[in-house]
């Protein structure tokens, strides 16, 4: 649904880079990187908002580079919902159907379907200054929706709301996606968005797509030094992997780990996923290969954690 082949932008001083990238019809894509990675430039330069540009942007296999907005049939979400202040929330969701040639009718029965979808059917007498973040964000999405787009492009649509608002969005996001079979781009800074939502997720960095995977792939095994330290932050060992008989050995300056045989040999980094590690003051009997002794420096409390 959404192919990009060497995409290239200048927005300002930041250039974006060659980007090429595939999302099937129908998938979850969630885009992630640090501040100035470029993901929200590469959303708008997908939406016909950044023109000037190089390389090629296909929706639904038609080449669609130097068409304006309007024409890509493309729905999109900002942090901040973007509502009209002096219009009702059923006004600002029918906003787009009255440009079009639909009766009155026809608006009125399309606002109704879409309002209850995202539960937003009580609020439609109401202005947006009276609702909360969470249901204005909701108010944004339907005015996108009722316009029927082939996909959505999401640019940190939750970050903005409170963490049960947060959880909420997330569901109807995944929920109205999978009803209506859209294809989505979703840009977040936030892992639980990725882990919820993405069928398929990339990281982008300093303009440039440095990994494409499936949650899993990313997280449990990143190919990249980059990717597995703003993932996991951290739990990265640079040494040597050394053959041995019938396994590897990866050597580091205090300590040497036991791995399946490599195919490769010589400098690299290895990467420990935070589950994959047991803690113990004494040493103890089981099925792990490794055991290395080490120092804890600092501990950080996580939400929903109990203390040990």
């Amino acid at each position: 649904m959404i192919r990009l082949e060497n995409l290239q932008t200048v927005f300002d001083d930041f250039t974006l880079g060659g980007i090429d990238l595939e999302i099937a019809a129908g998938e979850y894509f969630v885009l992630l990187g640090p501040t100035g990675a470029g993901k929200s430039v590469l959303l708008e330069t997908i939406a016909g908002l950044n023109r000037s540009c190089r390389g090629q942007v296909y929706i639904d296999s038609r080449e669609v580079t130097h068409e304006p907005l309007h024409r890509r049939r493309i729905g999109m979400v900002f942090q901040r919902p973007c509502l009209f202040p002096h219009l009702k929330v059923y006004d600002n969701i029918a906003y787009s159907l009255r440009v079009s040639s639909l009766k009155t009718r026809q608006i009125a029965q399309r606002v109704e379907e879409v309002s209850k979808e995202l539960h937003v059917e009580k609020l439609l007498s109401q202005l947006p200054e009276t609702l909360s973040g969470g249901e204005q964000q909701r108010v944004a999405l339907a005015r996108t929706l009722v316009s029927e787009p082939r996909c959505l492009l999401l640019d940190e649509p939750i970050s903005a709301i409170d963490a049960a608002g947060r959880d909420v969005m997330r569901r109807l996001l995944k929920s109205v996606q999978r009803k209506h079979r859209l294809t989505v781009l979703h840009v977040t800074h936030d892992f639980e968005d990725a882990l919820a939502l993405a069928d398929r997720m990339g990281v982008m960095n300093q303009g440039q797509l440095v990994e494409v995977g499936s949650c899993d792939e990313l997280f449990s095994r990143p190919k990249t030094h980059f990717v597995a330290d703003f993932l996991r932050g951290g739990n990265l060992f640079h040494g040597r992997i050394k053959p041995a008989e019938e396994v590897s050995v990866f050597a580091t300056e205090h300590n040497e780990f036991i791995l399946p045989p490599q195919e490769r040999n010589g400098e690299a980094y290895l990467f420990l996923p935070p589950q994959e590690i047991v803690l113990s003051r004494e040493p103890f009997d089981s099925s792990a290969r490794n055991s290395v002794t080490g120092k804890i420096m600092h501990i950080q409390s996580q939400p929903g954690a109990r203390p040990e």
